[in-house]
């Protein structure tokens, strides 16, 4: 069909009538005074602005959780807040844009919502839980000992991250459900972060540094979670001096103090250097034995020893000092003092009747 002139001049015309429409239209909303946009969310429209914030992020049971409302306008009335716990009305919070609860028992949940009036809405879940970080050197110690091995430069550390967290239908969540963040200091160390790492194993801080390692740790599904923090320092090996009896052994229960007294006439000790980075055997460690300021020459097969004569030296001191150095490690640098009197060796004219190797 062939259109005529006049079907063409309406067509212009309506297309020009909808072309001037929405210039109107685009006018009319371009002019729109912006309170109109600012009263609808003062009188409660938030949409999706609302939210509600927890401090702390991750609770302990029995912890006091701030909660507060985020995403209004500055100048919004808070006596249109209501806040709910659970189904339970607040009637204490009003005109409160923030509440303080009581976090609830490990595995139990406690729901809070803000309403505004008008419209608009927030929920938040406190799900507490508990994290331990458990940590201790390779550094050595005795075998009976029973503290912590404190880290020295040269060790490592290892800890271990020991996650509690409990869902509400009393399952705990397995380490292997649940995502380790590890960080030393602010940096996040990827390689030993993720699914499952709940232990992770690093280098002790330099000689008297101080190093912050801490594990953020939260369940697969993001529910439930938690951080801890450990400050560690690194410490010098510590000189320990026991005595070694022939027939018993070295005496681990029994530390020699800055003052001892003896009641035999001859006796070997030992000393045990706590938190060395590495064996006391070591061929690289140098023992150097004094006694009275005079220099013991060092027992070969257990340079860690000296042993004592006194005979013919009852009622004067044994002024023992040893100087620990390692040929391989120039930092590592150890002393000890020990004043030793013997009751029952006899009496002697000499000034220094001991005898030591």
């Amino acid at each position: 069909m062939k259109a005529t002139r006049h079907d063409c001049d309406i067509l212009t015309t309506m297309q020009t009538t909808s072309r001037t429409s929405c210039a109107i239209l685009m006018l009319v909303f371009f002019f729109l005074p912006f309170g109109f946009a600012r009263a609808q969310v003062d009188a409660g429209s938030f949409g999706d602005n609302l939210s509600l914030s927890a401090s702390p992020q991750y609770s302990h049971p029995g912890d006091i959780v701030h909660v507060s409302l985020q995403g209004v306008s500055s100048g919004f009335d808070p006596s249109s807040i209501t806040w709910y716990v659970g189904p339970k009305k607040l009637t204490q919070a009003t005109a409160a844009s923030a509440i303080d609860i009581v976090a609830p028992a490990l595995g139990a949940e406690t729901s809070v919502t803000a309403q505004v009036a008008g419209g608009g809405s927030a929920n938040i879940v406190i799900r507490p839980s508990e994290l331990d970080l458990l940590w201790e050197s390779d550094s050595y110690v005795p075998l009976s000992y029973r503290g912590r091995a404190l880290p020295s430069a040269g060790s490592m550390i290892r800890l271990e991250a020991e996650p509690r967290f409990k869902r509400a239908n009393g399952a705990m969540v397995a380490n292997k459900n649940i995502i380790f963040t590890w960080r030393r200091g602010p940096l996040v160390m990827q390689s030993v972060s993720g699914l499952g790492k709940s232990s992770v194993s690093v280098a002790a801080p330099t000689l008297f540094g101080t190093d912050t390692i801490s594990v953020e740790a939260h369940s697969a599904d993001g529910t439930i979670g938690n951080t801890a923090t450990v400050r560690i320092a690194s410490v010098e090996p510590k000189l320990v001096m026991y005595q070694d009896d022939p027939l018993t052994g070295v005496s681990y229960f029994k530390a020699f103090g800055a003052n001892e007294d003896i009641q035999d006439a001859e006796v070997t000790l030992q000393a045990v250097p706590y938190y060395l980075a590495g064996s006391p055997k070591d061929a690289a460690l140098q023992y150097d034995w004094s006694l009275n300021g005079g220099i013991v020459r060092t027992n070969t097969a257990h340079p860690d020893e000296i042993t004592v004569n006194a005979a013919g030296a009852d009622g004067i001191i044994a002024q023992i000092h040893l100087a620990l150095t390692s040929a391989s490690d120039m930092f590592l640098s150890a002393a000890g003092d020990w004043n030793v009197s013997f009751s029952h060796a006899g009496t002697s004219g000499g000034a220094n009747p001991f005898t030591a190797k």
